[in-house]
Order: structure tokens, then C-alpha cells, then sequence
């Protein structure tokens, strides 16, 4: 559960902020797990720029090799 999270949510307070994937396009972002903010890149969250929600479809987890791809790995809490 939240493996691939990213910040506690700047919005809400409320929840993690996790990396997801588009199911439609392929394209990950990140997405609060309660309020569903959305941001295009983990650096965006950490800058607490958000996104309007809903601007992406239906999610799911991506594959790590994915996360790793796009170099947001270094953003991902493991702790």
C-alpha cells in the first residue's frame, strides 16, 4: 500500500500523494490517494504547484521500470 508515494498531501493534509498511471494514455502523474489533486511530476508536488482534478482518467499503479524511466524514483518515500 503506497509504495509509490511521493509527499504527504499540501492540499488536504489527508493523504498520500502517490506516482499513478493513466490507464487510457500511459501517462504517469501524481495523484492524492483522499482529495485526488492531481500533479504532472513529483517536482511539482514538491513545489506544492497542483494541478485542477480530473484532468486524467481512470488510474493504476505503474511498474517500477516505469517510475524509474522518467528518473521519479529519486522522489519516492521509502520510509
Amino acid at each position: 500500500m503506497y509504495e509509490n508515494k511521493v509527499k504527504w498531501c499540501p492540499i488536504c493534509n489527508q493523504g498520500w500523494v502517490e506516482i499513478v498511471k493513466d490507464i487510457s494514455t500511459g501517462t504517469l502523474f501524481c495523484c492524492c490517494s483522499e482529495c485526488e489533486s492531481e500533479w504532472n511530476t513529483p517536482f511539482n508536488v514538491e513545489k506544492n504547484t497542483c494541478n485542477l482534478k480530473n484532468n486524467f482518467g481512470f488510474i493504476e499503479d505503474p511498474d517500477y521500470d516505469e517510475i524509474e524511466k522518467l528518473g521519479w524514483d529519486k522522489y519516492i518515500l521509502r520510509a
